[in-house]
C-alpha cells in the first residue's frame, strides 16, 4: 500500500487552499451584485444590529437575509477580522 509522501500531501493541501481562496475572491467580487451590499455594508448591518460571535452572525445572515452558507461565513469572517 502506497502512502502519500509529505510533498504530495502538502501539494494537495495547497491546491485545496488555492481553490478556497479563488472561491472566496469570487464571492467577494459578486457579493454586492448578488445582495446589493458590499462587505463594508454588511459590517455596518451587523454593527447596527449589535450582533456578536461568529456562529450567531452566520446563522442570522442566513435566516434573516437568506444568504448562502459560504456568503454568510465570508461576511462573518471579514467582520471578525476587522472588528475584534
Amino acid at each position: 500500500m502506497n502512502q502519500p509522501t509529505r510533498s504530495t500531501v502538502e501539494t494537495e493541501e495547497e491546491e485545496v487552499s488555492e481553490r478556497h481562496n479563488q472561491r472566496r475572491a469570487s464571492t467577494v467580487d459578486s457579493l454586492e451584485n448578488q445582495t446589493g451590499q458590499s462587505l463594508e455594508d454588511w459590517a455596518e448591518v451587523i454593527t447596527e444590529n449589535e450582533l456578536s460571535g461568529f456562529k450567531p452572525i452566520v446563522d442570522w445572515l442566513k435566516q434573516e437575509h437568506g444568504l448562502g452558507h459560504f456568503q454568510a461565513r465570508l461576511i462573518a469572517e471579514a467582520y471578525r477580522d476587522h472588528h475584534t
